[in-house]
């Protein structure tokens, strides 16, 4: 891991009726989710709060980051996004709060904004306090869901505490040109509900050559409906990044690809 620094302008402030979305990997069968609402609302009664997911595998900081990064840019500017994958909560590990290209962003400072960060122009970064008061076991509602509050109502971000230089990073996996001539490698990023692999491989690159898992050429199509029975395809996901799938099937299961696995471009 690495630590991300500061770069750019900042932004202005909001009014009391605030959007803050949720990324967590508490589930659904518990009353954590809950809490932490009640939390924001007790400080902004207005605020809309948009569930992103809750179903984060436990403590993958690594998928956490990803599927912010994948979201955060769908909200208008100045939301406020807590995301909460934060298995060393309790520990030495920094509670942040962060502006990043005019959204910002609220959580526990171990690499969950890895992915946001790799694209800024823009980002400053401030330590939020840890009250007495708080459990060491739930800083999500005792820390974090109060800080995304404010924000939500327009405090400005070093009203929340002392302004620190950079945060923790981990490396993002990027497509790499290999030894081999015109030949580039990618990888499975993640694998969603349905099976399909989602890869790191942006779509423009399907149009410039046939493209292998696993040693086999996968028929480029444009939409689900168009494979066949049992057929691995690849098709422009609407992340940006192909994604490979089998039409009415688990794409997982009948390749035995995980996260991880490469996926080739053969450049013509």
């Amino acid at each position: 891991m690495g630590r991300k620094g500061d770069a750019g302008r900042q932004g202005g402030e909001r009014g009391d009726m605030g959007i803050v979305t949720m990324i967590t990997d508490f589930g659904d069968s518990d009353w954590f989710v809950g809490a932490v609402k009640s939390a924001i609302l007790r400080v902004n009664p207005s605020c809309v709060i948009a569930d992103v997911t809750h179903s984060i595998p436990r403590h993958d900081v690594r998928y956490g980051a990803y599927v912010l990064a994948s979201v955060f840019r769908a909200f208008p500017p100045r939301t406020v996004h807590l995301a909460v994958v934060d298995p060393g909560v309790g520990s030495e590990r920094l509670a942040i709060a962060a502006e990043i290209d005019g959204r910002y962003f609220v959580g526990p400072d171990n690499g969950l904004l890895s992915e946001c960060l790799s694209t800024a122009t823009y980002a400053r970064f401030v330590r939020l306090s840890i009250p007495l008061s708080a459990s060491a076991t739930f800083h999500a509602r005792d820390v974090f869901a109060p800080a995304a509050a404010r924000l939500s109502k327009g405090c400005r971000i070093h009203e929340l505490g002392e302004a620190v230089s950079s945060v923790m990073t981990f490396d993002i996996p990027y497509p790499q040109l290999v030894p081999e001539p015109g030949v580039v490698a990618g990888q499975v990023r993640h694998v969603d509900r349905f099976g399909n692999l989602i890869t790191n491989l942006p779509n423009r690159l399907l149009e410039l050559g046939p493209v292998y898992l696993q040693n086999r050429q996968l028929r480029k199509v444009s939409c689900y409906a168009e494979g066949g029975v049992r057929e691995l395809v690849v098709l422009p996901g609407s992340n940006g990044t192909a994604e490979i799938a089998v039409n009415g099937g688990n794409a997982q299961e009948i390749s035995g690809a995980t996260g991880g696995t490469e996926v080739r471009v053969a450049i013509n």
